[in-house]
């Protein structure tokens, strides 16, 4: 049954009247509304409804001054607080040195930690642990080359972002030989930030790998825990095998994808650093079996379990519900209690069969707060002769279930403590700041959701945002991760009751010819160039920085508005010939609309100069 607890609003009391005090109210009250009826003693049948009706009213007055933990929790949904946990804590351990043989380890394989063996930590993915040896470790930025410890070491070294930094690692003999499978590589990040994403890669981390002098490959990224170098994790790689070579091999990062989310500060990277997890997991296990009865209820163990159990009978699964209100005779539903599940009584949810198998499917449990480990303890793989490692940061993360008291105490905080982005410039400047986005631009649409076929929703605000990229990288998509990173991030602060939602600008790729005739005295290719310059600068998505404003959000495209950047620029005398287009399209237009997300971002740009010559008009000479 849910518990009752009153509602602390300092001395506020609703249920001051009690039982037999609103029988006397409503007794008093009879010669007042009716002067006929004068026998008022208990064995009067309007006595007794008098009885009945102050019993529903008290019961009532009772509801108003209590509240459930449900209804507790409702309302600190409303604040943007849901209860939490339990939460398992993770982090990396890497290792001391390489294997002798390649050790393709799946998830969940066991890892021991000295101080807590009985805990329960395991991979959190597969991983091939190469028997390479790293030989060097370099980190190449600005034309110079800085080398880093092969070990983690605490000094950090900032990698500014740019399309000619690089991190190389060297290794004795090819990472991958016969036995294949995902390399992991560690990146121990200075001063990150949380990582909000999902494990897709969105960031700009390419990477090359070589075998000896041989041609650079680049190599797919299977995952990114990293989230594009923000904060500490590993990096799973899919590394071509060496076809039996011994070489030596070379692996490198590239930074000239495009997007620099913030300069980084590495402390240390290595390949075989393992992702661990504190969990423990546990195969399916029967709970008996089916009485045929009705509700019928199957214990077991909730306390710690990451995620809600999955029950199967006779090997079909059944599906969870908050309660039976509207399930019928024949659905398979089950209502999870403290202690285990409830099934139907055959009119609200299905009955499991007498003599049915009740099972629950495998779980994983979680310790909460005792999986946080300190820094520097010493792991062993179970299984695994030889091998060792340790955890150069601690373990973190891991938080027991939160309870109602602690929902509520947070929903206060937020109540009383939120900053909430307002106005749309503070929804900008938070887009703006936040740390390790690299956000280049952010702009908020009002009344627009684009997922609406009109686009016009009341109440609503889209946020378009775009990454810092290079030029020339303005029309590759923005990942749907990062999107949701940004969107996670800004959560907690948005105003209650609003939506907010964070979309990409719809890049539209315009073609431009223009012909312009120059002044006497200026060389044409020098005036083609600037002018050509001046349009990309125009039409682009973020600011390059040479005194021509990129293009507004949503606006039209004009030719008008493309004369008067090429006459602007120095040298032209007047502009006599402009067109545009879409990309692939004949260039010819006048305008090309935008929807109101959408940004113009210039393709082919072709500019032709030409000099007043007297009597000829403009030629180019």
């Amino acid at each position: 049954m849910t518990e009752l607890r009153p509602f602390d609003l300092g001395e506020l009391n609703l249920d001051t009247i009690a039982f037999e005090r609103l029988v006397a109210d409503a007794r008093q009250q009879i010669p007042r509304f009716s002067a006929d009826w004068t026998d008022h003693n208990l064995h009067d049948p309007g006595m007794t409804v008098i009885d009945l009706l102050g019993w529903v009213v008290d019961q009532q007055i009772y509801r108003l001054g209590f509240i459930s933990d449900r209804h507790l929790q409702a309302f600190a949904a409303l604040l943007g607080q849901r209860p939490v946990g339990p939460k398992p804590a993770s982090g990396l351990v890497w290792s001391d040195r390489a294997v002798e043989v390649p050790l393709l380890l799946s998830a969940g394989k066991a890892l021991l930690p000295n101080v807590a063996p009985d805990v329960g930590f395991v991979l959190m993915r597969d991983v091939l642990l190469s028997d390479a040896e790293q030989t060097t470790t370099s980190i190449v930025c600005g034309g110079s080359e800085i080398q880093l410890p092969i070990r983690r070491s605490g000094l950090a070294t900032t990698i500014a972002a740019g399309s000619d930094s690089m991190v190389v690692l060297t290794f004795d003999r090819p990472l991958v030989a016969d036995l294949g499978g995902p390399v992991s590589v560690g990146f121990d990040i200075s001063g990150g930030v949380e990582s909000n994403t999902s494990s897709a890669p969105w960031g700009p981390l390419r990477f090359d790998y070589r075998i000896g002098g041989g041609a650079w490959v680049e190599v797919p990224v299977l995952f990114d825990d990293t989230s594009a170098l923000t904060s500490t994790g590993t990096v799973g790689l899919d590394i071509p095998s060496a076809c039996g070579s011994t070489e030596p091999s070379t692996l490198r990062l590239r930074f000239d994808d495009g997007f620099f989310p913030l300069d980084v500060s590495v402390r240390s990277v290595a390949v075989n650093t393992l992702p661990v997890i504190q969990i423990r997991e546990e195969p399916e296990r029967s709970l008996g079996q089916g009485t045929g009865l009705v509700n019928q209820t199957v214990s077991f163990d909730r306390v710690g379990l990451v995620a809600e159990p999955v029950i199967m009978i006779d090997d079909q699964q059944w599906t969870a519900r908050p309660d039976f209100c509207t399930s019928g005779p024949d659905d398979t539903h089950y209502v999870l209690g403290p202690n285990g599940a409830t099934f139907g009584n055959g009119v609200n949810g299905a009955r499991p069969p007498k003599g049915s198998q009740l099972a629950i499917g495998p779980t994983q449990r979680t310790a909460g707060v005792a999986g946080n480990l300190r820094t520097d303890v010493s792991w062993t793989l179970d299984g695994v002769a030889g091998w060792t490692g340790r955890n150069c940061s601690g373990f973190s993360g891991g938080a027991n279930p939160s309870t109602v008291d602690d929902v509520v105490a947070k929903a206060r905080g937020t109540a009383t403590e939120r900053d909430n982005l307002l106005s749309n410039t503070d929804v900008v400047a938070a887009a703006l700041l936040l740390p390790g986005f690299g956000v280049g631009r952010a702009e908020v649409i009002p009344n627009y959701d684009p997922a609406v076929p009109d686009g016009k929703v009341a109440g609503t605000r889209a946020l378009m945002v775009f990454p810092e990229r290079a030029v020339g990288h303005e029309t590759r998509p923005v990942p749907s991760q990062y999107l949701q990173a940004v969107d996670d991030a800004l959560d907690s602060a948005r105003v209650l009751g609003e939506r907010l939602v964070v979309v990409a600008p719809q890049v539209v790729v315009i073609d431009v010819e223009v012909t312009v005739t120059v002044e006497p005295g200026y060389m044409l290719d020098r005036v083609e160039a600037e002018v050509e310059s001046n349009l990309r600068q125009r039409l682009a998505v973020l600011d390059q920085g040479g005194g021509v404003s990129p293009w507004t959000l949503g606006r039209v495209v004009t030719i008008e508005e493309l004369k008067t950047v090429a006459a602007e620029t120095d040298g032209v005398m007047f502009v006599s010939d402009c067109g545009l287009a879409r990309s692939g399209q004949k260039v010819g237009g006048e305008t090309v609309e935008l929807k109101r997300h959408g940004l113009a971002v210039a393709g082919d740009v072709q500019v032709t100069a030409t000099v007043v010559v007297a009597g000829q008009g403009g030629k180019r000479l």
